[in-house]
């Protein structure tokens, strides 16, 4: 406690110490000038602390901005489908070969060599070959980024062999900072500023070697100013990518980004071994019908690799419908774990069905991935939620809405529908809903209006369900400062408007009962009519389950017997 009693009262100092150099002499040169010019100089003595910190700041932006102009500068090397070397080198610093060299190799797109080490110490480096067979050890072996070997029923993947040497030809991809020949370290010799990661792809042709791709994110400092500690320096946060799982922040997945430089969809390649169709519906039923665990598994992987299949729909309803083997559909946290997710849900209908005549609770049948995982790395954590550059709108907070009708949706408690009427006459709107409670808001009346809806979901509590609205124009999101801790009764103070970024036009807290936009947002007479359309208003609401817009993980179950409404 002393510790951090000293640290706030040095945070203290260093502000009063600002403060009193920069508006002493100020103050003083501006009472003396009544008497003769001497003030001036008192004056100028007073902007060398704000001139300090002007410089700061001006060096900082510009850092940013120099380095977007190097990038720009450097030759390109253009590549087509058919021109594309097969021959992969991956250069790291890193002592083992990693999970997503091994994917490269198995996708059958290249020969993947590895060289590991400084550049500049040939003799220690360590050289690989990755070698794709037929193995009987690679459901063990390849517990990460192992989509394609899912996709040759875990009977094909490829092993690392030492070699004496590699090709001198062919692409070379630098898979970290201290690698890549034209990263901020090696370019400016700077081992201060933080970079977060850096990946470079070149084509290296004799004695020529072009960049094809390049990403980095460098922790420039920015000038922050703290009312009490004033001005202060600090390096600018990377963003959240969900290429990674396990990690806030973390660098876009390697192999995704090589295979996106290179113009190839991840998810239409077909290694070698590559099982068929039939051979995939054949393994997924024989896994379903084991219920071990990690036959269970298996099967969720196989039918998440697979393409959208009427005759995996079966084995989903069989895996969903039997008590055992409902609560064993999960997935490995691991690169694509996201996609994955998505893609099964591509069946939700037939897990619905299964789940509804299931003896087990609807909150742990048939959940693949559940909602807090989802919500921590799938769901974009947008901050601030609304932008300067954002399309004009008029912006819109809505909070805890309470009272609203019953339902019989399990989300996967039962949640209350609340409705929300858009008027044609108010322009665009830019909504953001956030609800401590299963909820299903329902948007009636002139949803054309709404340009994009935000939903704040709580990772542990909300389970949100939206009506009405384009998905398209949802996106569910969980920044920091989301949960239900957060004060809503003053939304424009410390981390909530740091959550928001800009002051809504309307904000409704704590609402009782439906809610009437056109009672809380004036008329625009400028903006032309948006067009109705949506659901009719008022009375008691009957809600169609297959209408309703969630997580990608939640699943509106509905018990048998009962209507949603």
């Amino acid at each position: 406690m002393a510790l951090f009693n000293l640290l706030y009262l040095l945070v203290f100092l260093r502000g009063a110490i600002i403060y009193a150099l920069t508006l002493i002499p100020i103050i003083i040169g501006l009472l003396l000038l009544r008497r003769c010019r001497a003030g001036w100089a008192l004056i100028v003595v007073g902007l060398v602390t704000p001139g300090y910190f002007a410089g700061q700041w001006m060096l900082a932006r510009s850092l940013a901005a120099t380095r977007a102009a190097d990038i720009a500068s450097w030759p390109r090397a253009g590549l087509s489908a058919d021109g594309r070397p097969r021959v992969l080198i991956v250069q790291s610093t890193r002592r083992d070969v990693e999970p997503f060299v091994h994917f490269l190799a198995e996708t059958g797109l290249f020969e993947v060599y590895a060289v590991y080490g400084s550049r500049y110490e040939v003799a220690t480096q360590k050289r690989w070959r990755l070698e794709v067979s037929a193995r009987d050890d690679c459901r063990k072996r390849r517990t990460e980024r192992d989509e394609m070997v899912v996709l040759t029923g875990w009977r094909s993947c490829a092993v690392a062999v030492p070699a004496d040497k590699v090709p001198g030809d062919g692409l070379v991809f630098y898979a970290d900072t201290f690698a890549a020949p034209h990263s901020w370290i090696t370019t400016h010799r700077d081992y201060t500023t933080p970079v977060a990661w850096t990946l470079e792809l070149a084509l290296h042709q004799g004695a020529d070697e072009r960049m094809v791709a390049y990403d980095e994110f460098i922790g420039f400092p920015e000038m922050h100013f703290h009312l009490v500690a004033g001005p202060v320096m600090r390096p600018r946060e990377a963003p959240r990518y969900r290429a990674v799982v396990g990690s806030q922040i973390a660098a876009p997945e390697p192999g995704q980004f090589l295979l996106k430089a290179l113009g190839i969809d991840e998810r239409s390649i077909v290694p070698p071994q590559a099982l068929s169709i039939e051979e995939q519906r054949v393994l997924a039923d024989q896994l379903s019908a084991s219920s071990q665990p990690d036959d269970t598994q298996r099967a969720v992987e196989v039918i998440a690799a697979a393409p959208l299949d009427q005759g995996l729909w079966a084995t989903m309803r069989r895996l969903a419908a039997d008590p055992t083997t409902s609560v064993q559909m999960k997935l490995r946290n691991q690169v694509g774990w996201c996609e994955k997710v998505e893609r099964l849900t591509r069946y939700r209908n037939a897990l619905a069905e299964a789940c509804a005549a299931n003896s087990v609770p609807a909150d742990t049948c048939g959940l693949v991935g559940h909602p807090a995982q989802w919500m921590h790395y799938c769901a974009d954590d947008a901050r601030p939620v609304w932008r300067s550059d954002d399309p004009p709108a008029r912006r819109v907070f809505i909070a805890n809405i309470l009272d609203g009708q019953k339902t019989s949706v399990l989300l996967p408690r039962p949640a209350i529908a609340h409705e929300v009427r858009i008027p044609a006459d108010r322009g665009a709107l830019d909504i953001v809903v956030r609800n401590q409670n299963p909820s299903i808001v329902v948007f009636t009346g002139a949803t054309s209006c709404i340009g994009r809806l935000t939903v704040l979901a709580d990772q542990f509590n909300s389970i949100p369900g939206v009506v009405g609205v384009d998905p398209s124009r949802i996106r569910f999101v969980a920044p920091v400062g989301s949960g239900s801790w957060i004060n809503p009764a003053a939304p424009f103070s410390g981390d909530f408007a740091a959550l928001l970024g800009i002051k809504p036009d309307a904000t409704l807290l704590h609402h009782k009962g439906d809610i009437d936009l056109a009672e809380s947002i004036a008329q625009d007479r400028t903006a032309p009519p948006c067009a109705q359309g949506g659901l009719p208003s008022g009375g008691r609401l009957k809600i169609d389950t297959s209408q309703i817009i969630t997580m990608p993980t939640i699943l509106p179950f509905v018990r048998p017997g009962n209507a949603a409404r």
